[in-house]
């Protein structure tokens, strides 16, 4: 776990301890997530920015199925849950905008929702969370920990559509490697 990738947003004041993705796909036009993936009406994501704060239940009863889905290419079955448990409460205030997928083959499918407010979890959930999980096989001698495994901001211009009204400055980031301009607009 680590950054955000696609669904940072720059000029927030400080940045989420990691995100949530919820992928859905178009279920009206494909029959599965992979012939959705790289089509441009396939996919949306909803985007839960996750900082540390008070204990979540709600979290809990996802992060106690980690146990038996620790290493690659593990599965286990989770029992209904109502996802709405998982969002913030204000679920009108978001950002919008047509990206891509952050995971391999990154398809520039998706069109992301990201809210604007944050979701906690407390601290010892966020380090069960970063101790949890590995990228290798259960098999392998040299298990890596699943934690910094952001990819870079990608280097475009998009536009993101927001759903509410910003007081203050908004900060329009232009990703241009390891620079980065910044148009100022007053609301």
């Amino acid at each position: 776990m680590g950054l955000v990738s696609d669904g940072f947003l720059r000029g927030c004041p400080q940045g989420p301890d990691l995100p949530l993705h919820i992928v859905h796909y178009n279920a009206d036009q494909y029959r599965d997530m992979n012939s959705a993936a790289d089509k441009s009406n396939g996919l949306a994501v909803l985007g839960i920015l996750i900082q540390v704060g008070k204990f979540n239940p709600s979290y809990e009863k996802i992060f106690n199925h980690f146990r038996n889905v620790k290493y690659k290419g593990q599965n286990t079955p989770l029992s209904g849950f109502n996802i709405r448990k998982l969002l913030p409460d204000r679920l009108d205030e978001y950002y919008r905008y047509e990206g891509s997928l952050t995971t391999p083959p990154c398809y520039p499918s998706v069109v992301w929702t990201v809210f604007r407010d944050p979701v906690e979890i407390s601290q010892k959930q966020l380090q069960a969370l970063q101790t949890a999980l590995y990228c290798t096989q259960s098999d392998d001698p040299d298990p890596i920990e699943m934690v910094d495994n952001f990819r870079r901001v990608q280097e475009f211009e998009r536009m993101v559509s927001i759903s509410f009204r910003q007081r203050g400055k908004i900060f329009l980031g232009i990703h241009t490697g390891s620079e980065e301009a910044h148009e100022e607009t007053d609301t």
